[in-house]
């Protein structure tokens, strides 16, 4: 059996973002947040597209300020699905990958 690994890096070939992550969320509990900043901290080539959900606050004032973060909001809560389908229109990335908020960053870190 051989190994997969993500690349790490930007894609010579086109100048973006080799893998991009899409992160529903609606009314996320604090570890959300921490987690966010854990990911962006730790892989700033990657792009991550957090879209609140027509959480109660919006999400956009918790969240670190990041040149790899995109925030979109829908209005009014339109479940996961619907929120993946909206985040998908802004990847930018070569590889996609859809998480959920109960997906913990913590202790999977590559400096681990």
């Amino acid at each position: 059996m051989q190994d997969f690994m993500l690349p790490d890096t930007d894609s010579p070939e086109t100048g973006r973002s080799t893998l991009s992550v899409v992160i529903p969320s609606h009314n996320p509990e604090a570890l959300f947040f921490i987690e966010i900043g854990k990911l962006l901290s730790d892989h700033p080539d990657w792009q991550v597209i957090v879209v609140d959900d027509g959480s109660d606050r919006e999400l956009r004032g918790f969240l670190p300020e990041a040149p790899n973060l995109t925030v979109l909001r829908n209005a009014t809560a339109q479940g996961a699905g619907t929120s993946r389908n909206i985040g998908l229109r802004a990847v930018t990335g070569i590889i996609r990958s859809f998480w959920t908020t109960t997906i913990s960053w913590i202790g999977m870190s590559s400096s681990n």
